[in-house]
């Protein structure tokens, strides 16, 4: 399909990005279809006609779940005009020579992310006319993979479910088949067909936007990519249109995947010729919300932020949009004199600040926490660094609160409440669910940490993080078996309304202990030559035979210089030798120096090994399977201390 001419007049006449995405929806949308439920009542067969409308194993092979997309402002839609332009008229070009248009993004995941990076705003704009246009935005830290694109595809294009259905039904077997197989089988060729069946896709071709901002790319993901870029860059390509987001962070090389493809690439840069009246818009969004949020705090006609005051955030955060947050998150608060108070101590802070650039976009927000840091006394740093870790390192699911936090530091409470205080708004964000306050890192004071290029003297480290957080995991298990114990340091007993918190995080100081393997270092590795590993017997029901194999066979590896080794089968005094006799019969010394992983070991029976030092070591025991004809294998495992010797 041609582009219409009142949208090319529109891109001629440099009209107005809302004009010319109003102007491509009018005349650019696809059919509205209606997607079909599978709610089905009657028991189908595949001679039905509606069987394969309605296959009721569909969407567990392709698991989708449907989220309406977010709403997406006027000034984030406005702003990078001439990227907006380019993309557009990609899109209504029957010409392109490639179906494939790469956007390469350098930002920082935040709350506002669906604000943020430009793929979403051509994501809304392709949903609103009808091209599909999804981006997996529910799963927004998740690479995509096949089976959601599938999942997606069939619930919005019926005549694609019938095809899908189809292909899973006689081939049980296909999604375990390598990715470019599955994206061949599953996504070209059906849409292929549909190419002849239903020229309304090649009039308005959907459009799947996906994003790809996490740095440790994996060569699955790269798999998925490779086929999408190969297939959907044919001559004959099928009618599907892919824009594709990505954080230059990301271990890919980008050159490699150009050659011999050719996909369009822009890189979204932050010095511009729209940038200072794009920032100065969109600054003007974000404090709107926030003025309506405080509307009693402000007068009907009250001009804010000042002109001046404007003036002096658009130098700060020109073409830096992500960095946004770091001002709003610090503005918007009611107490100590509310949003216009905090933003004059904000901009105090940024005196002589530089501003952002294509080499260094974060430097003026480098230039804020450089200043409010130097503002944490000397004496309180140590506490600060340790809450920090807490907050910036655990692998927490939910937000930390200030009791958990005094909990895991053995610190007393009011001394965690005064340091949060002090963090508050820049380094930690506050948080209020069901008046419970709630504390999470600042994403872009966390990077600023750990880059030791941009905070100098403040640097702490990715494995200083680690070490003060693996440092608390050992004090938190031996609390395991009565952890009222751990309340003690906040003088209160309340085990009864923290409990569940209090147990949550000792699950996941077990999650650290267990995972030090993966990304630990000597220096952790040490504080376990002092740890009594007897509280693991209280635990072991919460951690999977495979962590705690790997667990075995990485820390022998690190201690195996050490005399005594931490991992051990020969014993080296009297309870070593006590928990040995206790095996003679029932289970053999695990080879400690046999590689592969455990899925493909075969042993020729239980394994026992032993954990510790001294007073503190347990033995373990690692169970197979038995019974005539079955394959050995480990199936589980136990732990047993000194105390359990006459039970077992």
């Amino acid at each position: 399909m041609m582009m219409h001419p009142e949208l090319k007049h529109a891109l001629d006449a440099n009209l107005s990005a809302l004009e010319v995405i109003r102007l491509f929806t009018k005349h650019h949308s696809g059919i509205l279809e209606e997607c079909i439920g599978l709610d089905v009542q009657d028991e189908l067969e595949p001679s039905d006609c509606s069987f394969w409308d309605t296959w009721q194993p569909l969407f567990r092979e392709v698991p989708w779940f449907c989220l309406e997309p977010p709403p997406v402002s006027e000034a984030f839609l406005s702003i990078h005009k001439d990227l907006t332009r380019e993309v557009i008229s990609w899109l209504c070009d029957s010409g392109r020579t490639s179906n494939v248009y790469l956007i390469e993004e350098a930002l920082t995941q935040t709350d506002n992310i669906y604000e943020n990076y430009r793929a979403n705003a051509f994501a809304s704009i392709c949903y609103d006319a009808h091209r599909f246009g999804l981006s997996l935005r529910g799963v927004p830290h998740s690479p995509p993979d096949i089976s959601l694109l599938c999942g997606a595809l069939a619930e919005h294009y019926p005549p694609f479910r019938r095809i899908l259905t189809q292909i899973l039904f006689d081939n049980t077997e296909i999604l375990n088949l390598p990715a470019r197989t599955q994206f061949k089988k599953l996504i070209y060729e059906p849409w292929k067909a549909l190419q002849i069946s239903h020229p309304q896709y090649v009039a308005a071709p959907p459009v799947v936007v996906l994003r790809w901002h996490d740095p440790t790319f994996i060569s699955s993901d790269e798999e998925l990519l490779r086929s999408v870029c190969e297939f959907a860059s044919m001559r004959h390509a099928p009618p599907l249109l892919w824009i594709i987001s990505f954080s230059p962070k990301c271990k890919l090389s980008i050159q490699d995947l150009l050659d011999p493809f050719y996909p369009r690439l822009t890189r979204v840069s932050v010095c511009y010729n729209d940038a200072s009246s794009d920032t100065e818009l969109f600054l003007h969004h974000r404090f709107g919300i926030i003025r309506q949020k405080h509307k009693e705090m402000f007068t009907e006609h009250e001009v804010w932020p000042l002109e001046e005051q404007m003036c002096h955030l658009t130098r700060i955060f020109s073409g830096s949009f992500d960095a946004v947050d770091v001002v709003t998150q610090f503005v918007d608060y009611e107490g100590d004199g509310g949003p216009k108070a905090h933003l004059k101590t904000f901009l105090d802070y940024m005196v002589d600040s530089p501003s952002p650039s294509d080499e260094q976009p974060y430097c003026a927000i480098d230039h804020f926490y450089t200043r409010t840091f130097s503002n944490v006394p000397p004496d309180l740093l140590p506490v600060v660094k340790q809450v920090l870790s807490v907050c910036c390192w655990g692998n927490h699911p939910n937000y930390v609160t200030s009791f958990v936090l005094a909990c895991l530091l053995s610190l007393r409470h009011d001394v965690v409440l005064g340091v949060l205080r002090r963090l508050r708004r820049w380094a930690v964000i506050l948080h209020r669910e069901d008046e419970i306050d709630l504390y999470d890192p600042s994403r872009f004071f966390k990077d600023f940490l750990e880059d030791e290029t941009r905070s100098r003297c403040f640097n702490i480290s990715e494995s200083e993080f680690r070490f003060l957080i693996y440092e608390v995991s050992p004090r938190i298990l031996s609390h395991y078996s009565n952890p009222s114990e751990s309340l003690k340091p906040v003088k209160q007993f309340a085990l009864k309304s923290h409990g569940s918190e209090i147990k949550k995080f000792m699950d996941n100081a077990l999650w650290t202990f267990y995972y030090a393997p993966a990304m630990g270092s000597h220096t952790e590795w040490t504080l376990l030559r002092r740890f009594n590993f007897r509280c693991l017997a209280y635990s072991q029901s919460k951690f999977h035979r495979p962590d705690l194999f790997n667990f075995v066979k990485k820390l022998y590896a690190l201690d195996k210089n050490n005399s005594p080794n931490i991992v051990r089968v020969v014993p080296t005094g009297p309870l070593d030798r006590q928990f040995i006799e206790k095996c003679e019969g029932i289970a053999e010394p695990l080879d400690l120096e046999e590689e592969g992983e455990w899925w493909g070991l075969r042993p020729t029976g239980p394994k026992y090994v032993l954990l510790g030092l001294e007073a503190g070591t347990v033995l373990v025991v690692l169970a197979t399977t038995r019974g005539p004809g079955v394959k050995l294998e480990y199936y589980g495992y136990s732990i047993y201390t000194s105390a359990m010797l006459e039970y077992m």
